[in-house]
This record gives structure tokens, sequence and C-alpha cells, in this order.
């Protein structure tokens, strides 16, 4: 122990010597910098300053509380060139700095710790002289040759990017953001010659650990008191049957209260008994997508926390493999395509049945199912990031995503979040939500046109998609919109391309007619009626093409020094919702109809039915889950491809998912099942082909 806190006094007493004796020639970051303190000139708060220089003074006298200031700093580490640019120090240790421990709070003489993150961009500053070229080709690799790149000016801090460095300092808790903010330019200006520093810094950069968490406390104390509720509910109901009553038959109130049971609701989770109709591979292809797209949101936050080894990872993101994760699109589609699928499949049976559709009743149906689930997870994940998250990714992460929620809460009760656009949404999670439910409003005016054309409607459902299709080209061309992300590819791309395309359902229409169609067709098709061998096979091999050309067309895109082709971009983005709208519809099609029985019988295991049941609230818990994981320390972590399936947080989320399940999703079905039966009501039959 003696032999460890002499070397940290000797490091120390190094550092703070080569402040005063530094003539190296290494550039920024390859440079022992010396504590940082607000007393330069740019500061004109005295009691800031003053408290600084006490700082200093008692820091080359090893005081204690000192000490540990410097040591919650952050330091540049070994590794830079590997990736290791995330020097955000210790925000715990330095909130619990104060140099009397036995004054009062409020004690002027009472130095405590304030933590304060910023981020550093910085390039050579003459990128094309022949005589930088050592220093341009270092500066690729600690930026991991631009893997995805942003600007200072372009204002985008929460999406995962490679070019800003970060790092965190510990000052006296009476200087202001603006004295820290000028301090640290003069702090780093002897670093500015031969590379451009520049400083972001936002609102929330510095703190001292006392976030008003009263909110976020009352929604986990409501959370819990619905558990309570639900703990209760299933104790009155195994009373009642134990006195040999049936709970069913009590009355409105009662059984709303019953709604919430875990005892009823859990049965009905596990439930494993299916209608003869149901399309069961639907289930375990919905699992496996759900999985999928855990595993890519998890890496996506792995790579917005702390990484010792981004350029590692930046080689595992080149070639084919990586195409898994740059064509996010096909999953997105996937979805689409299985809820058009599934809207019309049960709407068409209503029309079979002779029942009217009660249009505004399926409206208010869906909205009542699906949104205190997704307003809930929205409330109790990011409750938990404020009450869990350290300081040193709060300013960097989590208080963006708390800001703009509480901008927008009107918009996500209205469904008119995704305008707002990704930068200034509420909940990014809810962008698929929000867009299915808009092309939601249209399928029951597309399932009506096919009950009433039959085969007709083909020549006007395919003019539709022309038309979708010359407008996404035309938009994807002119506003220069990329449709993977590509090597290289900006922030600013990025958002833009997420804004026009992603989070616009009139650019998401086009596989959701796909499996609207297919839902008619299988509920129209007898039963068992296969298609003949000849066209069974064409369609197959047209339905594999459609995947790999999905899947892997793009692949060249994965490598550094790709240079952007909108006109490649834009023809992507056109034919891939196709011919991926058609292969995976041929799939569940050869399925649903006896021609792909293995992959029927695989995709239909009775578990994939709980599973199922879990994906949505699975879904929409994750990323908050996922932030908790990464933000709970500022430590940088040496990433593998082992990190994706980190058990903690997958065992996390999947008790969540159960929970908000049993508390929200079960009893809003119920209570539904209470107040609004349905009514049989005549209708016209379909039109004979």
């Amino acid at each position: 122990m003696n032999r460890l806190v002499t070397l940290l006094l000797w490091f120390i007493h190094a550092v703070i010597v080569s402040a005063e004796n530094r003539g190296t020639s290494l550039p920024f970051p390859f440079v022992t910098l010396p504590p940082f303190a607000p007393t330069y000139d740019s500061v004109k708060n005295l009691e800031c300053k003053n408290h600084a220089l006490t700082y200093l003074k008692e820091l080359h006298e090893l005081k204690l509380w000192a000490v540990q200031m410097y040591d919650a700093s952050g330091k540049i580490a070994s590794g830079v060139m590997a990736g290791n640019v995330n020097w955000l120090g210790n925000d715990r240790q330095c909130l619990q700095v104060t140099s009397r421990p036995e004054a009062a709070k409020d004690d002027a003489e009472n130095i405590r710790g304030q933590y304060c993150s910023f981020r550093i961009f910085a390039d050579p500053r003459d990128k094309d002289s022949s005589s930088s070229g050592d220093l341009k080709e270092i500066y690729d690799h600690i930026h991991a040759n631009d893997m995805t790149k942003n600007d200072i000016d372009d204002g985008i801090i929460f999406f995962p990017s490679v070019t800003p460095l970060s790092m965190g300092v510990c000052v006296p808790h009476s200087c202001t953001l603006k004295d820290v903010e000028g301090a640290l330019a003069e702090w780093l200006a002897p670093l500015n010659s031969t590379v451009k520093l520049r400083l972001l810094t936002t609102e929330t950069s510095c703190s001292l650990g006392d976030r008003d968490l009263t909110r976020p406390q009352g929604v986990m104390l409501f959370s819990l008191a619905m558990t309570l509720v639900g703990i209760m509910g299933a104790v009155y109901e195994k009373r009642k049957e134990k006195k040999g009553e049936d709970p069913k038959r009590e009355g409105v109130l009662v059984r709303t209260f019953l709604a919430f049971s875990f005892r009823s609701n859990m049965r009905t989770l596990l439930d494993t008994s299916t209608p003869k109709d149901e399309l069961s591979c639907l289930n375990g292809l919905r699992t496996i997508l759900s999985l999928i797209l855990f595993f890519l949101h998890r890496g996506l936050l792995i790579l917005a926390g702390s990484v010792a080894n981004r350029n590692e990872v930046a080689t595992w993101m080149q070639g084919p493999k990586s195409m898994i994760l740059r064509s996010f699109w096909i999953y997105v589609d996937t979805f689409v395509v299985m809820s058009g699928l599934l809207t019309s499949f049960y709407t068409v049976k209503r029309l079979q049945e002779g029942r009217k559709l009660n249009i505004l009743k399926m409206y208010i149906r869906r909205y009542i199912k699906m949104t205190p689930l997704f307003v809930m997870s929205a409330l109790t994940g990011l409750s938990a990031l404020q009450l869990f998250s350290s300081e040193g990714h709060y300013s960097r992460l989590v208080h963006h995503f708390i800001s703009c929620c509480e901008e927008a809460w009107l918009n996500v009760l209205t469904y008119t979040n995704t305008p707002r656009g990704l930068q200034r949404m509420c909940y990014l999670l809810s962008h698929q939500l929000e867009t299915d439910m808009h092309m939601y409003i249209l399928s029951p005016f597309i399932v009506l046109l096919l009950w009433k054309m039959g085969k007709y409607c083909i020549l006007p459902l395919s003019l539709v998609i022309a038309a979708l299709s010359a407008l996404k080209v035309y938009k994807l061309y002119t506003l220069g919109l990329g449709t993977v992300l590509y090597f290289g590819i900006s922030l600013t791309q990025i958002i833009a391309s997420a804004d026009e395309l992603y989070l616009n359902f009139i650019h998401r229409l086009i596989p959701y007619i796909f499996g609207v169609s297919l839902g008619y067709i299988l509920r129209m098709r007898e039963k068992n009626s296969k298609l003949r061998s000849g066209r069974f096979f064409l369609g197959g091999i047209l339905a594999v093409y459609g995947a790999y050309y999905s899947l892997l067309h793009m692949s060249h895109t994965s490598y550094p020094g790709y240079v952007f082709d909108p006109l490649e971009h834009a023809l992507f983005g056109v034919f891939q919702p196709i011919l991926w709208g058609f292969s995976i519809s041929w799939f569940i099609f050869a399925c649903a109809n006896g021609q792909a029985e293995f992959f029927d019988r695989m995709l239909s295991w009775k578990g994939f039915i709980i599973t199922s049941r879990l994906s949505f609230a699975f879904y929409m818990i994750q990323m908050p889950v996922m932030l908790i994981n990464g933000t709970l320390s500022t430590d940088p972590a040496y990433v593998t491809i082992v990190s994706l399936l980190d058990l903690n947080v997958f065992v996390i989320t999947t008790l969540a998912s159960i929970w908000l399940t049993l508390i929200y999703l079960i009893p809003i079905g119920n209570i539904w099942n209470i107040f609004a039966e349905p009514k049989k009501q005549p209708i016209e039959g379909p039109k004979k082909e």
C-alpha cells in the first residue's frame, strides 16, 4: 500500500513539474497535461479563481482533498491510437470531494467538487501539406478512419461518432460553466499549434450531483403501486377460487381490478393454445427479429459509451459481415410486412364472417392497446436512467433524451412525435410504433379495396407502388440521402436520411402493402392449396435473389475510402423494399401454405408464442436498460463480440418486458374486453372471381 501511495505521489509531482518544463514536439493528445484549474485571465469569477488557486497550492502540499480532486479528473491514457479517446475521470469521486469535511455545506471556505465533461474536436491544421502527412495518418488512427463522423457545428451529440474525444475534469463548486469553458480553452491553447482544437460543452456539462429526482422517483413509485395492485389482484382471485366462487362473475369494478391480477395475466402470457387459422410461423419470425434488433441496438449503444479499442471495432465493421448491421432496413421492413399481414388477415376474417368494419373502433382499440405500454416504457426507462446514470454520461447522452421528452409528451400521446425529427423526438424507439400506427390508419381502406376488387386490385396497387417508388428515388437523389450506413457516413446525413425515410411512413408503405396483400391472399385461398412446383421454384429463386440484393448488394460501401454515389443509393433505396417485401412475403406464404414445412415447424414451436407476446415490451424497454448498463461507469471498456451477449443486459431486459406485459399490456386488453364487447353485424359477401 505504501508503495502505491509513493508511486501516486511521484506521478503527481512529475505532472506538476512537466507543467512548468514542458518541451515536447508531440501533438495533442500525446502529451501529459498539467492539473486543470480555472486560474486563467478569462475567469472573472473571483471566488472560483481563489478556490482554484487554493486547490493548486494544496495539491503541491499533497493535501488529501486536493489529490482526490486531481485524481478524479480524466487523464490522457495509453492506447489513444487504438481508440481509447474518452478520458472521463471519476465523477463519483469528484462529487465527494470536500476540503473541510467537518464544515457546513454552504461554508464559503469549504471547497467542494464539481464534475464537468466536454468534447474535443481535434484535426491537423494543415491536412494537405506533405510535411503533416504523418500527423494526418496519426489522426486517421485516432478517428478510426472516420467510420462515422460529425462536426462540432452540427449539434448532434447522442449518436455514436468517432470524431470527438471526451474528457472530464473536477473543479471547485464555485466555478460556473462559463468559467470552465474559458479556462479550458486557455489550458489547451499551448497544444493548438499543429492541431486545431475546439471544445464542445452543453448546458449540463457541469454538475454538482444535485439533479432534481422528484419526478423519476414519482414514476418509479407509481410503477411499484401498479405492481402491488397486480399482487393484490392475484391474492383476491386465489381466495375467491378457494371459496368456490368465480371471480369473472363479479361486478365491473371488481373485474377491472382483477384485470391487473398477476395470476391470471401470467396464465394468459404462458398460454400456448392457438386457433386453427393462426399463422404460427410468425411467432418464431417475430422472436428471431426481436433478438436481431436487440443485438443491433446493443452494438450501437456500446459505441456510444467509452470504448478502449474503437479501431478494432471499426475493423470489424468492414466487409459483407458488417451488412448485418448496415442493412438494418430489412429487419424494419420485415416487421412492417408482418404488421400489414396480421391486420389484413384478421380484418378479412371479420368480413368473411359477415361483420361490418367499425373503422373508428379499430383505431380506438389500437390506440388503447399500444399507447399505455409505450408511455410507461418511456417514463419508466427514462426515470431509471436519471436515477442510475453517472454524471459523466448524463450530459453526454442522457440529458438529451430527457429534455426531448419534456418538450414532446403531447406529441407522444397524439402520435405526432416523428415529424419532430430524430434529433428532437421523444424516446427514439417509438418511431416504429408511431409509423406503424400511421400505416394502420390506411389499412382498412386497402383491405376494403382488395375485398371489393379482388384480383382486379393488382393494377391500382402496382400504380401506387410505382408512384411511391418514383417519389422516393426523387427524394433520395435530390437530397443526397444514404440508404445504408456506409463507411465514412456523416451524422448529418444519417439524421437527414432517418428524418426523410425512416420516420416518414409514406416511404415505408411499400412493404406494408405487400403485407396487407399477403394477408388477403392467405385468407381467400383454399386451405392447403399449394402452388405448382414450377411456379413455386421460380418464386423461390426470385425471393432468394431479393434477399441477397437487400442484404449484400451494398457491401462494397463498408470499406474505408468509399465515395458516396447518390444515384447508387437512390436506386438501392427503391428496389430494396420491393425485393425484400416480396422475399419475406414469399417465405411466409410458403410456410403458411405448407410448402416450407421444415421452416414452418421450426418457427411454430410453442415457446415462440410466449416470446412473441413479450416482443413489444422487449423492444420498447431494451434501450434504457442498455443505456443504464453503459452509463453506470465512466471507465473505458475493451469491446469484443462477446460484449453483445452480455447476459446481465439480456436477463434484465427480459424480466422488465415480462413485468411491463403483466402490469400494462395484458391488463389493458382485459379492460377492453370488459367495456367493449364486439357485436356481429351483417355485410355483403366478397366479390366472386
